[in-house]
């Protein structure tokens, strides 16, 4: 979680969709809590918190249901790497969690790639 300012998400909401530009009307977002855009992937806008010690958590993702993909080894080693380090989770408890949150990988798949 970073705190950066509206100009600064905008600007990365543009650039992680490949545009120059994206307009953002924050006082809608902040009122509805979502906001769609006709943008190919990244394409909704979304408040996750309204006030974590003052500022509003936003996060950005696309609105439709995906298929999920066995994650690259790299990855799954780098979110490995985080959970180990900031919550003390063993491999064991690492596949378990990440078994859970719908990565498109088996928990075999998931031992394979973070070992």
């Amino acid at each position: 979680m970073y705190l950066i300012s509206e100009t600064q998400f905008s600007h990365l909401f543009a650039q992680e969709n490949g545009r120059e530009t994206a307009k953002i009307n924050f006082d809608k977002l902040l009122k509805l809590r979502i906001l769609d855009y006709d943008y190919n992937f990244y394409n909704r806008i979304v408040q996750l918190d309204k006030n974590y010690k003052g500022f509003p958590i936003l996060t950005f993702t696309n609105r439709d249901n995906l298929t999920t993909n066995e994650p690259h080894p790299e990855y799954a080693q780098l979110i490995t790497n985080g959970l180990k380090l900031t919550h003390k989770l063993t491999i064991k408890e690492t596949v378990d969690y990440l078994g859970k949150k719908r990565t498109g990988a088996t928990k075999k798949e998931l031992i394979k790639v973070i070992q």
